[in-house]
C-alpha cells in the first residue's frame, strides 16, 4: 500500500521510472515479509508467542519450523530487500534494447569492473566509470537502510522497538511516513544541482535532496494517513495479545497504559486519517472569485505539475466513501476484549 500511495503521488510529478520502481516495490515486500518473519522468531524466543496466544498461526510457535530457522529466513529478505534498492540508491541506468523497459544509456555508461558485472548481469549500467559518490541517491540509500533496520529491530536485536512501546511510533513512521516517501523518491530520479567550488556542494546537495524527498508536504500527508491506518491493525493486534504480552514483559501501549486507552488510540488513528482527506480537497480543487473566473489553490498560481494533480483530486476524497467501514471498525473495537477471537474478525 505505501508503494502504491508514493506512485500515485509520483505520477502527478512526471513520468514515472518502473525500471528503478519495480525492484524497489519488490524491496518493499521483501521487507515486510523479513519483519514478519523476525516477529514471528523473536516473538516466540522472548516468551511473547506461548501456548496461550490466541489469533493467526505462528510457524515457530506452531513449531512448524525451528525459530533460529525463521529468524535466518527474515534476515536473508531484510539483506535480498536491500540489494533489490540498489538500482535506486544507485541511480543506475537499465538497457534492453527494444524492450519496454528501455532507458536512454548515456554515452559513460560504465564498462568495466563494476559497471560490467552490473551489465552483464542485470542489463544496468553505471553512469559513470568510474563509479562516483555524487552518483548515490542518498537520501534513498540512507531511508531504505533505517527501514531495513526498523524492520529487524522491531522485534529484534537488544533494544526491541515493540518491547518498549515504540511500536507504533516505528510503524506510523517507517511503514507509513518513510515507506510513501521512499516510493515516490524511486521514480523522481537523480535530484539536479548546480556544483559549487566551497566545499559545500555535497552538504546542500544532500540537504536539499532530502528535503525534496521525506519533507515533501504531499509525501508527509499520505504517509501519515498510510501510517495511521496500518497502526490501527497494530493496535487491534496489541488489544488481542494484551495478556500475553503483559506476561512477556512486551510493553506495549495496550500493556503499559491499558484497554481503554488503546481503544481511544483507534478512535484517534482513524478520525486522524480520514481527517487528513480533506487536505487533498483544499489543495488543489479550484476556488472561484467573486466575478465567476476560477483563481488556483491558495498559492494563486498553479505550476504544471498541480495542474496535473487536478486531474485526480476528486479521486483522491473517495477513500471518504470507506468512512462507514472505519465507523464499523470503531465500533467493534470498542467491544474487544483481550484474547477474543473477534479481534482478526477486526
Amino acid at each position: 500500500i505505501p508503494f502504491a500511495v508514493g506512485t500515485s503521488l509520483a505520477s502527478a510529478e512526471g513520468p514515472l521510472r518502473w525500471t528503478h520502481a519495480v525492484p524497489a516495490f519488490v524491496a518493499f515486500v521483501l521487507m515486510q515479509i523479513g519483519c514478519n518473519l523476525v516477529n514471528d522468531a523473536c516473538d516466540f524466543l522472548r516468551g511473547a508467542d506461548g501456548p496461550a496466544r490466541t489469533g493467526p498461526t505462528r510457524v515457530s510457535q506452531a513449531g512448524v519450523f525451528r525459530a533460529g530457522t525463521v529468524h535466518l529466513c527474515g534476515v536473508a529478505c531484510l539483506v535480498l530487500s536491500a540489494a533489490c534498492m540498489t538500482p535506486a540508491a544507485l541511480d543506475l541506468e537499465y538497457h534492453t534494447p527494444g524492450g519496454f523497459l528501455t532507458d536512454e544509456v548515456t554515452p559513460t555508461a560504465s564498462t568495466n569492473g563494476l559497471g560490467a558485472f552490473l551489465r552483464t548481469t542485470y542489463r544496468y549500467r553505471l553512469k559513470h566509470e568510474p563509479f562516483e559518490l555524487s552518483d548515490v541517491q542518498w537520501p534513498i540509500a540512507l531511508l531504505a537502510a533505517f527501514s531495513i533496520a526498523a524492520a529487524y529491530g522491531y522485534t529484534g536485536g537488544p533494544f526491541p522497538l515493540a518491547y518498549h512501546g515504540l511500536g507504533d511510533f516505528t510503524v506510523i513512521v517507517f511503514f507509513g511516513v518513510v515507506a510513501v516517501a521512499l516510493a515516490r523518491r524511486t521514480h523522481l530520479g537523480a535530484y539536479e544541482a548546480t556544483k559549487e567550488s566551497d566545499g559545500t556542494y555535497y552538504s546542500s546537495y544532500f540537504a536539499n535532496d532530502l528535503k525534496r524527498t521525506l519533507l515533501n508536504e504531499d509525501a508527509l500527508v499520505a504517509g501519515a494517513q498510510t501510517g495511521a491506518l496500518a497502526c490501527v491493525l497494530l493496535a487491534v493486534n496489541n488489544v488481542r495479545d494484551l495478556n500475553t504480552d503483559a506476561a512477556a514483559n512486551k510493553k506495549t501501549l495496550a500493556v503499559k497504559y491499558g484497554l481503554k486507552f488503546v481503544k481511544r488510540e483507534i478512535d484517534v488513528l482513524l478520525t486522524f486519517a480520514f481527517a487528513c482527506t480533506w487536505y487533498w480537497w483544499f489543495t488543489r480543487v479550484p476556488f472561484s472569485n467573486d466575478t465567476g473566473g476560477e483563481v488556483g489553490t491558495p498559492e494563486e498560481l498553479l505550476t504544471s505539475t498541480e495542474t496535473n494533480a487536478r486531474s485526480w483530486s476528486y479521486a483522491s476524497t473517495a477513500p471518504c466513501l470507506t468512512i462507514p467501514l472505519a465507523l464499523s471498525v470503531s465500533r467493534r473495537a470498542r467491544l474487544l476484549k483481550p484474547g477474543h477471537g473477534d479481534c482478526d474478525g477486526v
